[in-house]
């Protein structure tokens, strides 16, 4: 058998990367409009990531926002209260204190003591008056 032989014609004497260029060109399109809907479908994933992204991030900056003023009212109250507490300038104020207060503590330890001593000033006293008339009864005893 003979083969037959290849004829040419016009037509097939074109350029064939033109026509391989167009099948491929449609086979793209077709790949891209699958592509570009994967994408569509992506795009919306990931503006609801950062729609959820910025709604958490919202969220942060208004739990920041309330500890913020929680801690600066706290601070507020804090200062408040130290405002009335003594400070370093204040050294004259406070040794005028500690010293009225070791006054206070000398007066009252030395009135307990000075009662203390009276006390036993008027025991002794006593013995001593008890010692003497025993002395004289005594001598009242030997003349006798």
């Amino acid at each position: 058998m003979n083969k037959r032989q290849h004829s040419s014609t016009a037509s097939e004497q074109t350029d064939t990367s033109l026509l391989d260029s167009s099948v491929f060109d449609i086979l793209k399109g077709q790949k891209s409009k699958k592509d570009s809907k994967t994408k569509k479908v992506e795009d919306v994933a990931t503006k609801q990531k950062s729609i959820k992204s910025m709604l958490n991030q919202q969220n942060a900056e208004v739990t920041t926002e309330k500890s913020i003023r929680s801690i600066e009212t706290r601070l507020d109250e804090i200062s408040l209260k130290l405002s009335t507490v003594l400070t370093k300038d204040d050294i004259s104020v406070i040794r005028t204190i500690i010293r009225e207060t070791i006054d206070e503590l000398n007066d009252k330890l030395s009135s307990c003591v000075i009662k203390r001593l009276e006390i036993i000033e008027s025991n002794v006293f006593d013995q001593s008056k008890e010692i003497d008339t025993l002395h004289i009864q005594i001598n009242k005893k030997i003349k006798k």
